[in-house]
């Protein structure tokens, strides 16, 4: 089970990782985690971090995934949602399946730099720090 995820307590703050070599599997196992612990995530700041993870999925199983967000897209309306990612192979792949979502509402990104990433959803960085230290 090369994912994590968790709701930190008392915040909007929701901490996923995919790592090492994952698949298709692995990041539809993760996303629908987070969709069905939760009857909506409206509000809630998500950080999806790959940095450590190596991606093995083909561009039809990309699209799958964006499928399955946009079958969730009750749960995903009003959530901010951003992919932290390593490289550039990363990033399009990232940036595939935030397109193939389609018509969401929801806020989805995609960068390589954790402090852009805590900008972007207005988490204080040190909280983000303190966060992935206890991952």
């Amino acid at each position: 089970m090369p994912y994590s995820s968790r709701a930190i307590a008392g915040t909007p703050y929701v901490l996923a990782r995919l790592f090492g070599s994952f698949g298709f599997a692995d990041a539809h196992a993760l996303l629908r985690e987070l969709t069905e612990s939760h009857s909506t995530l409206a509000g809630k700041r998500v950080i999806c971090d790959v940095r450590d993870g190596r991606v093995d999925m083909s561009f039809a199983e990309i699209f799958d995934l964006g499928r399955y967000f946009y079958q969730q897209r009750g749960v995903l309306t009003g959530v901010r949602w951003v992919n932290l990612v390593s490289g550039a192979f990363e990033y399009g792949i990232a940036r595939s399946c935030g397109l193939a979502v389609g018509d969401v509402d929801f806020d989805y990104t995609v960068l390589k730099d954790a402090e852009q990433a805590c900008h972007w959803l207005g988490i204080p960085f040190i909280e983000w720090q303190r966060l992935a230290e206890s991952a």
